[in-house]
């Protein structure tokens, strides 16, 4: 099964953007799952940063160890 995690670090409506998820992977076995843990976003086979409407506030919430963790993410090529 693919591991899906949606990147929560309190900011938005991010239920929306699950049910989205939810449905579109539904018939692959996919169930995303919502976590702002590094560990967990790290393991992950593909991550979700939902769009935010101010990125330097998300930058902040996201603190610097997500931060690293996206980047890793990014620079092994994953989705």
């Amino acid at each position: 099964m693919t591991s899906v995690v949606v990147v929560d670090v309190g900011l938005g409506n991010l239920r929306s953007v699950e049910k989205a998820l939810e449905l579109a992977g539904r018939d692959h076995g996919i169930a995303p799952v919502r976590s702002a843990d590094p560990d967990l976003v790290r393991r992950a086979d593909a991550i979700v940063v939902p769009g935010q409407s101010n990125f330097d506030g998300f930058l902040n919430a996201l603190g610097p160890e997500l931060f690293e963790v996206l980047q890793e993410h990014l620079r092994a090529g994953k989705p």
